[in-house]
């Protein structure tokens, strides 16, 4: 799969704006559905969390997240 580089703040914006579509998600889910590589949802996820817009949980050996409501 070809990745095609984006802004990094559009890439959050859309990754935000799915995280608000779905009840909750798992990053498997997020690199099938958005086709990002998953370095760069981690990245973006970590910045997400520490501006506390968007919280995990675990549940397992799973982790979820969804936006700070």
């Amino acid at each position: 799969m070809m990745y095609k580089s984006v802004n990094v703040k559009e890439r959050r914006e859309k990754l935000l704006s799915h995280l608000n579509s779905v009840h909750d998600t798992s990053v498997i889910k997020l690199i099938e559905f958005l086709k990002i590589p998953a370095k760069a949802i981690y990245n973006d996820l970590d910045a997400l969390i520490k501006s506390n817009q968007v919280i995990s949980k675990s549940w397992g050996k799973s982790k979820y997240y969804k936006v700070v409501a």
